[in-house]
């Protein structure tokens, strides 16, 4: 009994681990190449052309 469950806390503690390691990844800014949206007093858009 104290195996089965050594084995399931062992096998949670990895699978969250390795789910913690992965994340979402990191999403660059969106670019606005056309109708570029106007910016108000919170936000700021910064409005470059795409790198290759």
């Amino acid at each position: 009994m104290k195996k089965n469950l050594k084995t399931i806390l062992y096998i949670l503690i990895i699978s969250s681990f390795t789910l913690s390691l992965n994340g979402c990844g990191y999403k660059k800014a969106p670019y606005y190449l056309e109708d570029a949206p106007q910016g108000d007093e919170n936000v700021e858009f910064i409005i470059k052309e795409p790198s290759k």
